[in-house]
């Protein structure tokens, strides 16, 4: 992969004061994205796939996720229009999408959100995706969502209006939105970001974490400090240190333990270097192999998929 220059600066710089705030104590605000994150849904492409339009849709779509932050401010907008005009959902499109979002939704995303929330981190879900078809999923965490606003076009009764006002329909929409929620006082740093897109990384975070899991893209996963292919790795990296001394023998104590056992996958990226082997370093200390219950994490590392 070609670094990009910020990938190269980050990964020769020292650990600096604020990486290593986190490393310690963890991030006070966690903003998740929905699709392709939390579910493998998109309702986008769902739709297309349903009238045979996948093909054109997942172009529009994987355009506009890997499209870089400040630049064309209203292509994000663009991409939903042109998407909505080739899709024109029905009522029953609709809900087979909201449906959809439960039905793909990731392993252990609602015990992952539960444990960062019991541990006092305040869990925003900011999502370009549309009300009608976060509806259901919304009911399975307990922490605020926002998204688009979807309605009904009164003349042909299919989706096609976005609330053109809104400020997520925007290409920098998130960033523009996690701003003005930190200068209300409704969240506060340091600030996590977890999603797949240039919309998330774009956010101004602390710690920004790149989800591979159901699509890769090119443009976002260099913008990230970590890019990982399972939720659980978000875990130890947002609780910090010392979060994570009382995790270790409380109620998440093996999802932490899974989460710290996908971080050790080859599969993971750190492009932040430094702040790659704080963690490692930390979790190498606090996850002993001579201990039965740790033994998986470091035997992955030897075996055949772990070279």
């Amino acid at each position: 992969m070609i670094k990009t220059e910020r990938q190269s600066e980050r990964e020769f710089n020292l650990l600096s004061p604020e990486k290593r705030s986190i490393l310690e104590n963890g991030v006070n605000t966690v903003i998740l994205d929905l699709e392709s994150s939390l579910t493998g849904n998109e309702a986008m492409n769902f739709w297309a796939a349903m009238i045979g339009a996948e093909k054109e849709v997942r172009g529009i779509t994987n355009k506009a996720m890997n499209n870089k932050n400040g630049k064309n401010e209203r292509e994000y907008e663009r991409s939903l229009i042109a998407r909505l005009a080739i899709n024109q959902p029905t009522e029953y499109m609709v809900g087979a999408a909201d449906q959809r979002n439960i039905e793909l939704i990731s392993s252990n995303a609602v015990e992952v959100v539960n444990a960062l929330m019991d541990s006092g981190i305040n869990v925003l879900v900011v999502t370009g995706g549309m009300d009608k078809v976060t509806k259901s999923i919304a009911g399975y965490f307990h922490c605020p969502f926002y998204t688009n606003k979807l309605y009904k076009n009164s003349r042909t009764g299919r989706y096609t209006e976005i609330g053109d006002q809104d400020v997520l329909v925007r290409t920098n929409g998130k960033r523009e939105l996690v701003k003005e929620l930190r200068e209300k006082g409704i969240i506060e740093g340091p600030i996590g970001v977890f999603g797949d897109g240039t919309n998330d990384m774009g956010v101004d975070a602390d710690i920004k974490i790149c989800m591979t899991c159901w699509n890769e893209r090119d443009e976002a996963i260099p913008e990230s400090d970590i890019a990982v292919d399972a939720i659980e790795a978000i875990l130890p990296i947002f609780e910090g240190r010392n979060r994570r001394k009382i995790m270790r023998s409380g109620y998440y104590q093996y999802l932490l333990r899974l989460g710290v056992f996908q971080l050790k996958r080859p599969a993971t990226q750190f492009n932040d270097l430094a702040f790659g082997i704080g963690l490692l370093s930390d979790l190498n200390e606090e996850y002993n192999p001579k201990r039965d219950n740790d033994k998986v994490i470091y035997q992955f590392r030897s075996n055949g998929n772990g070279k």
